[in-house]
């Protein structure tokens, strides 16, 4: 059987290499006749178009894969983007609020020099750091004392018109009585007619009450309310308020005249102390260089 089996696989192997040779020889025949003539166009053309959709779906897999490839990519990208911007609009709304807050301050700083007082007198200008506001004691405590010259009596004002006077000293430290404290008096005028009255603190630091003036004293709802020097506790002419209402009251000898107070009672947050033109008893020198004349 082994003598037989040989020959037939031989006869096999010439066989299928003369069916390859036929067909390479067929192949170039129709390559060329295709080439000179162009009889296989159309067939080829069909072919194509049966083949384009295969070849098509058979590309969608990697297509997809590499569109949602460049989508996650971009969706990173976007995402990193967006909160390193999120990042950065945070910063630039912190420094907006910083560069705020230094114009307010600088703008504050402005308006406390042009508080009233005479040119060239000596002044201080004191944080508050402390306050009542209760009906029954209105003040607020300054981080200025001893230290600094401040002494009892002095004249606080802001950059609007008077709070106030110093009632407690010590060291570094005062405490500030407000004018609309209930047992605050001081001498005022009426700036239009010089009608002297005294401005007495009500317990409301948006009220104050204008005292003594007779029954047929000229006083209007708008007249304007200063300092009158008497006494000599505080500086004449700082402005202390503006005349809101006028009444008469039955068996009552003077008006009833209040006042809306210039001064920012419970708003303002620096307070100015000024020194009298002539030293009063009681004043300490001081030893900061901060006090110095302004």
């Amino acid at each position: 059987m082994a003598s037989n089996s040989a020959p037939r696989l031989y006869k096999e192997d010439f066989t299928t290499r003369v069916k390859f040779v036929l067909c390479l020889m067929a192949a170039l025949a129709l390559m060329a006749v295709d080439r000179r003539y162009g009889h296989l166009n159309d067939f080829r053309i069909a072919v194509a178009n049966l083949v384009d959709p295969i070849e098509h779906a058979a590309q969608l897999p990697g297509k997809f894969v590499e569109t949602a490839g460049d989508y996650t990519r971009r969706q990173d990208a976007l995402l990193s983007e967006n909160e390193a911007l999120r990042d950065q609009n945070l910063y630039l709304r912190v420094r907006l609020q910083q560069l705020q807050a230094l114009e307010n301050e600088n703008n504050r700083l402005r308006t406390l020099l042009d508080s009233p007082r005479k040119p060239g007198q000596r002044v201080l200008v004191s944080n508050i750091i402390g306050a009542n506001s209760d009906r029954f004691q209105q003040s607020v405590r300054i981080d200025k004392g001893l230290r600094h010259g401040v002494y009892e009596g002095q004249t606080a004002v802001d950059a609007y018109g008077v709070l106030g006077q110093v009632t407690s000293v010590e060291t570094n430290s005062a405490e500030v009585l407000l004018i609309s404290d209930v047992n605050h008096e001081l001498p005022a005028q009426i700036l239009r007619t010089g009608q002297r009255a005294v401005a007495a603190g009500s317990g409301d630091n948006s009220a104050l009450r204008l005292r003594y003036l007779p029954l047929d004293a000229d006083v209007q709802i708008g007249d304007v309310v200063t300092t009158s020097g008497l006494g000599g506790r505080f500086p004449a002419d700082i402005p202390v308020g503006t005349v809101t209402s006028v009444q008469t009251a039955p068996g009552q000898q003077f008006l009833q005249v209040k006042i809306s107070p210039d001064a920012k009672l419970n708003r303002t947050r620096d307070v100015v102390l000024v020194w009298p033109e002539v030293p009063v008893q009681g004043e300490v020198a001081a030893s900061d260089p901060t006090t110095a004349t302004q």
